[in-house]
């Protein structure tokens, strides 16, 4: 087993991510091992005569001699071990710059290497036969049949789903999965999937980025979204965006920690179908054709109980009953994922009176 601290084990369990997941994707490491598994993409150009790193990169990457979590993933094709994906180091540089890329690396999607025993409960989710000969690797099986795959920001949210049975892979970052080809003046005239997106094939990807509250962030999460959906489709996949409740989890990991496997499913069941195309936000939709597709994704966990005239969402399994002041919370949170520059209360109001006829229940 691997020699995880105590302090990194609970932050693993935090991140629902089951221990035998982790033990084959993720390395403690300090010292020069740490150092090591971040150079190793630096052209000679950056290395003295003697071998040595030049000193502008110990002094940038000093902070990763304290230690921290490496990350390593899987040739999806031939299941050989890849170098360093990403490095989680102990004493970040910043609160926001949680995790490092190494330096003059291509970005590359994650790929976990998986157990017997995860590889069972996705053949078992999916209803296919694991294969007898022990060379084919888990990614290999999984494209020949056609299993869906959930394309995640960060690796701790791919093993995470893993952990639980459902194929996952994860970028470095919400753009990290197309190549952008650019003017003279740094305008992206066109993108493309980072060569290891390309060897996806299967019909359906699922992408579950992180559900923020910020409108300008939103803002870049539709519009990376919807340039991954529209190079994703280009490569023969349809695409879907998975949705949640932003009030009880932020990011892919925290859903499965607050709801399961149930929760993911139910993600999955309500994902709205991706065109590839960038949606217009500064014209948001007619609020009957939104509450309609609002009242569809939250059907069977949230309801407006007439006998009370309460709202009541399921949860740990109980219904819990919500006042109107909550509920319009839930619903302007939800209005932004698609508005994000959204300041009419009138609209909020207008959209959670049709979405109550919608879910209203007598019984």
């Amino acid at each position: 087993m691997t020699n995880f601290t105590e302090k990194q084990l609970k932050e693993l369990a935090a991140s629902a991510i089951a221990r035998d997941l982790a033990d084959i994707n993720i390395f403690p490491l300090e010292g020069d091992p740490a150092l090591d598994a971040m150079l190793w993409a630096l052209s000679n150009d950056e290395r003295r005569n003697d071998g040595r790193i030049r000193d502008k990169w110990l002094n940038q990457l000093k902070h990763i001699r304290k230690g921290g979590l490496a990350f390593y993933g899987v040739d999806p094709i031939s299941g050989d071990r890849t170098e360093c994906i990403s490095f989680k180091p102990t004493e970040p540089l910043s609160p926001d710059r949680k995790y490092e890329q190494p330096p003059q690396s291509q970005n590359q999607a994650f790929y976990p290497a998986v157990t017997d025993r995860v590889w069972q409960l996705v053949a078992d989710r999916f209803g296919v036969a694991i294969p007898e000969d022990k060379n084919v690797n888990f990614w290999a099986w999984a494209w020949v049949n056609k299993i869906p795959v959930i394309i995640t920001e960060g690796c701790k949210k791919a093993l995470a789903a893993m952990s639980i049975g459902f194929p996952a892979i994860a970028l470095t970052g919400i753009w990290n999965g197309v190549i952008a080809h650019r003017d003279d003046n740094g305008k992206a005239e066109s993108y493309s999937l980072i060569n290891t997106l390309k060897f996806i094939r299967t019909d359906k990807v699922y992408i579950a980025f992180d559900r923020d509250k910020a409108a300008k962030t939103i803002k870049n999460v539709i519009h990376a979204r919807s340039v991954l959906a529209n190079k994703l489709i280009e490569n023969g996949c349809e695409c879907y965006s998975m949705r949640w409740n932003s009030d009880d989890a932020k990011g892919l990991d925290d859903l499965i920690v607050s709801g399961g496997v149930e929760a993911v499913e139910l993600s999955i069941a309500q994902a709205e179908k991706l065109t590839g195309e960038t949606p217009n936000l500064k014209k948001p939709a007619s609020a009957s054709i939104l509450a309609e597709q609002i009242a569809k994704e939250w059907k069977g966990r949230v309801h407006y109980y007439l006998p009370t005239k309460l709202w009541r969402v399921y949860r740990r399994g109980i219904w819990e009953s919500l006042d109107n002041e909550t509920m319009e919370t839930m619903v302007y949170h939800r209005i932004i994922e698609d508005a994000p520059d959204l300041n009419s209360h009138n609209y909020v109001i207008t959209i959670l009176k049709f979405v109550r006829a919608w879910l209203m229940v007598e019984k």
